[in-house]
């Protein structure tokens, strides 16, 4: 029979990458954590570590298996923590993961309009987190994900996603402010800001940009929206960004154009599988979709 404290110790065995360090956690002794290791691979059936010497390795089926028992100690420390903030006489909050793109933008407006309904005491504590936003929500350790559509949407519940269009953003005196909208071929060979290639959006621009015959001069690249239009107000050159961004982009002093001939960028909104949501979650929810949809025709 499996045991709890068989779990414990494969889990911190995987949290903390060895046996020596799992043991030193869990205030136990090595020979006893990997005890309670192989006991466990002998209840369940299969080896969750490969041994070379002193050092352990996860299997492919340690990490399949982790997931599930993260989900499960999540969920226990969640419980924890809403009761601990209960029995302090606080609101149990929202917590919310969101890719960065949308955190000091989207997220932020839409946050700043519900309070203007519901007050930050009824509100309660918001946590927020740009960790992996799928992850963060399929582990619970957020109520709410605001995220680009991926296929890994199958780990969560999706529970609305809107197709928005990406705006070019220049400098005020740049060229681009006598167009009505920017195509791709008007980035051919220009000085660019783009998105790191490591991210959503700068793997999809770089597969615009590879159709060009001539595509963009990038002089810089970063993860995140708000640093770019930084530098492009400075003069270094254009980008393409999120409507939002292109938003603040204007507020900034800099020029915003719709980007014509591309796919769009589906926002989606997510929530654990299964997880009913809190009504301060469903008024979120309510205040994204009206701040999304203002921008689906943009």
């Amino acid at each position: 029979m499996i045991t709890h404290r068989q779990i414990e110790a494969f889990r911190e065995v995987m949290r903390n990458g060895s046996v020596t360090a799992a043991s030193e956690y869990l205030g136990m002794s090595q020979p006893a954590v990997s005890r309670l290791v192989r006991d466990l691979e002998a209840g369940i059936g299969f080896s969750l570590f490969s041994r070379h010497g002193s050092r352990v390795v996860p299997t492919p089926a340690a990490h399949e298996y982790w997931e599930v028992v993260e989900r499960s100690f999540i969920g226990l420390e969640y419980l924890d923590q809403t009761a601990q903030r209960i029995r302090a006489g606080g609101t149990t909050g929202l917590s919310i993961a969101t890719a960065p793109v949308f955190a000091a933008t989207l997220l932020a407006d839409s946050i700043a309009q519900l309070s203007r309904r519901i007050t930050f005491q009824d509100l309660g504590t918001v946590q927020i987190t740009t960790l992996p936003v799928v992850r963060q929500v399929a582990l619970r350790r957020a109520e709410l994900g605001i995220n680009m559509l991926s296929h890994h949407q199958h780990e969560v519940d999706l529970i609305a996603s809107y197709p928005v269009g990406y705006h070019a953003i220049a400098p005020a005196d740049h060229a681009f402010a006598g167009l009505s909208e920017v195509s791709l071929h008007d980035l051919s060979d220009i000085a660019y800001i783009g998105f790191d290639e490591a991210t959503v959006t700068g793997k999809i621009q770089g597969r615009w940009f590879s159709t060009l015959p001539h595509g963009p001069r990038y002089v810089l690249r970063s993860y995140l929206a708000t640093v770019i239009s930084a530098f492009v107000l400075r003069g270094f050159g254009v980008s393409v960004v999120d409507p939002w961004t292109a938003a603040h982009h204007r507020m900034a002093g800099g020029i915003s154009r719709p980007l014509t001939g591309h796919e769009k960028m589906n926002v989606a909104l997510i929530k654990p599988l299964g997880a009913r949501l809190s009504t301060t979650a469903q008024a979120l929810i309510q205040e994204l979709g009206a701040q999304i949809e203002s921008h689906t025709t943009a």
